[in-house]
């Protein structure tokens, strides 16, 4: 098992029938947090270009395990 991290961000607005969301996977926790940064500034400009005027988004870091990759043998 490896500890990986998720970058999740959610986003909604009034003008849209659902919520929008993104993952990302990183391998660190100060990984993570720097494109947390990053995603922010994307987020707001993108939903400004899409013409939201009303808009909520949410960005978390969630820590979790994961099986590590073993690819399987040919026989």
């Amino acid at each position: 098992m490896i500890k990986v991290w998720l970058l999740v961000i959610l986003f909604t607005s009034p003008d849209l029938p659902t919520i929008r969301h993104m993952a990302e996977l990183t391998f660190g926790e100060a990984d993570c947090i720097a494109k947390k940064e990053l995603r922010s500034i994307f987020v707001e400009e993108f939903a400004m270009k899409q013409g939201h005027d009303q808009f909520s988004y949410d960005i978390r870091c969630l820590e979790t395990t994961m099986f590590k990759y073993a690819p399987k043998k040919n026989t």
